[in-house]
């Protein structure tokens, strides 16, 4: 099936438009809107320039929707390769990711691994009581009961 009758672009590229018969390439040609003749077999042709494709819907138009269309088409068939693509792949599970150590970690569980001797801890605690009795922020009878607490007595 050939292309219906129209002005095309020049197949020779000697022109802007040349004008298809719906059989062969005629020797009408326009350039800027100014109609003349050059016949398609002149010595500037080397070759027959092949007939165009059949149109799909006549005017420019009609070229330009149907263009839009595959692209839309072409468009909507990568969205969906792109969808399936993603729905075969596994799915992450929800599992917690653990926090990476702080720098002293190493140092600290070392520390917590080694015997402790309660009798620097208590030590420890009963100067803290002592410095918080010496500032005013405990009072004697608060001092004397948390070091009892403290020596378990």
């Amino acid at each position: 099936m050939s292309a219906p009758p129209a002005w095309l672009a020049d197949p020779t590229g000697r022109h802007q438009m040349r004008y298809w018969d719906g059989v062969q390439w005629t020797d009408y040609v326009s350039d800027a809107g100014a109609q003349s003749t050059d016949p398609v077999g002149s010595p500037a042709t080397a070759a027959p320039a092949p007939a165009p494709a059949p149109a799909s819907g006549g005017s420019w138009m009609d070229k330009i929707g149907t263009a839009a269309n595959q692209a839309v088409d072409a468009t909507s068939a990568a969205v969906d390769s792109a969808a399936d693509s993603l729905s075969s792949r596994p799915q992450p599970t929800s599992q917690p990711v653990a926090a990476p150590a702080p720098a002293n970690a190493t140092a600290d569980a070392a520390n917590a691994s080694a015997p402790v001797d309660q009798g620097n801890l208590v030590a420890d605690e009963l100067e803290k009581l002592a410095k918080l009795k010496e500032s005013g922020v405990l009072t004697d009878e608060e001092f004397a009961a948390q070091k009892s607490k403290l020596l378990g007595s």
